[in-house]
């Protein structure tokens, strides 16, 4: 017996044919020309002993973030009642918590001065990078 190869005639399906449109490359986006970070603007500050009608004694200020980042320094001499601005204070956050320190002399352990115009809820001074404020200090 031989065998013998019939064909039979079947339908193919037509190749598959994309019912979506291909999709569009989209473009790289851009650089902004605003910036999308808050701007490190420089702070400033003053000591002053006007709110508590009190006076400097002759020594060494220093206005530092509580922590011990360094602000600003004054030499008073006795019977001052400002230091003057200090501008462009370079702070560690946004806002900061600060304080001020007082020196009478090489070695002395320093007195921490009493904050009349504390930030809410603290006995510590603030500032702010683009503003200027007065630390209103007096003796403790």
């Amino acid at each position: 017996m031989t065998a013998t190869v019939t064909t039979t005639p079947t339908s193919t399906p037509p190749p598959m044919t994309p019912t979506a449109a291909p999709d569009m490359a989209t473009a790289t986006p851009s650089p902004s020309p605003t910036a999308t970070k808050e701007p490190r603007l420089p702070a400033c500050l003053r000591i002053n002993f006007d709110v508590s009608g009190q006076e400097a004694r002759r020594g060494l200020y220093i206005a530092q973030e509580v922590g011990g980042h360094f602000l600003a320094g004054w030499e008073a001499d006795d019977g001052w009642k400002d230091s003057g601005w200090f501008h462009g204070i370079d702070i560690t956050f946004p806002a900061v918590y600060v304080e001020v320190l007082y020196y009478h002399g090489p070695g002395a352990e320093p007195v921490r001065m009493k904050m009349l115009n504390p930030a809410p809820d603290v006995d510590a001074g603030w500032v702010a990078r683009g503003m200027c404020h007065a630390l209103e200090v007096g003796w403790p």
